[in-house]
């Protein structure tokens, strides 16, 4: 069964998304959006509050769990090696400035969270590497096995974490 709060229609994966850094896309839609932005109109870029890389123990099952349906279903090429590299080679603040905006900042931040079963199977859908479309006809089988894990590594479903989330804003003179 797939996970309460997923919508097919709204996780289509982003592995699209990761190709684009290749690309320049991230310029290209920067530059295209500018002209929809009136005097002082700005944007911000948002992220965070991902369940991995904290160091818990939990983290490692997911983790390892993801990384074996990654091989199971072939789906490792979907997120390009060197995505993270590419950013930070061509920074997002570089990006907005080249395409005409002034570049306010960016603010980092954590905050004690947690996670549950649900909600952990429920990102897991939305990513480009284990999406219900990635997973195909095996969608019922990883969902049991990820729950089943989770489930034995903390009984009560409470998944602690710091959680640590980012914005950039940047906006047009005027």
């Amino acid at each position: 069964m797939i996970g309460p709060r997923y919508r097919k229609d709204l996780y289509r994966g982003a592995a699209e998304h990761y190709e684009r850094f290749r690309l320049g896309y991230c310029e290209a839609v920067a530059q295209r959006l500018v002209p929809h932005l009136g005097p002082g109109g700005g944007i911000a870029l948002l992220w965070g509050g991902e369940p991995w890389g904290d160091g818990r123990d939990w983290q490692q099952v997911l983790w390892d769990t993801l990384d074996r349906w990654r091989d199971a279903t072939g789906t490792r090429d979907r997120v390009p090696e060197g995505w993270r590299e590419a950013i930070e080679r061509d920074p997002h603040e570089q990006v907005l400035r080249r395409a005409g905006l002034a570049y306010e900042g960016k603010v980092e931040f954590t905050v004690p969270g947690t996670w549950s079963i649900d909600s952990l199977v429920g990102l897991v859908y939305s990513t480009s590497f284990l999406n219900p479309t990635a997973l195909g006809s095996h969608a019922e089988a990883f969902e049991a096995d990820l729950r089943a894990r989770l489930h034995a590594c903390r009984p009560d479903g409470v998944f602690a974490q710091n959680l640590s989330f980012a914005y950039e804003l940047a906006r047009r003179a005027g």
